[in-house]
């Protein structure tokens, strides 16, 4: 849970009520692996402890980060993806690479309508 008070204490420096957990189910024989949750604490607070949706196992957390800091690792997430999708399509594989613009854009094509781009 400490990381989900460290989250906390982020979160009240943004003036946001949300934040995001990263969890993940701990039993082999269960199907789900990562569980990414967007929490609301507009007077309530999350449980100590999470279910998996699938095996109803205990989720252990990984990572929680403010929804400003989801939103920024998103964006890098975004722009490492068309880098890499434009060097492949137009760049030689040695030397120096240049991207246009274009490149840097955070936004996917599958991402748009993502509940992260507000």
């Amino acid at each position: 849970m400490s990381a989900i008070n460290d989250a906390r204490t982020r979160r009240k420096v943004e003036g946001r009520h949300d934040f995001v957990l990263h969890l993940f189910c701990p039993d082999s024989d269960c199907a789900a692996r990562q569980i990414t949750m967007r929490v609301k604490e507009y007077g309530a607070t999350v449980p100590d402890i999470l279910h998996c949706p699938a095996c109803r196992s205990v989720l252990a957390i990984e990572k929680a980060y403010t929804y400003n800091e989801q939103v920024q690792r998103d964006d890098e997430y975004g722009r490492s993806v068309n880098r890499q999708l434009y060097q492949k399509k137009h760049c030689r594989p040695t030397g120096p690479q240049a991207f246009p613009a274009s490149a840097l854009d955070p936004k996917l094509p599958e991402m748009v309508g993502s509940p992260w781009n507000n």
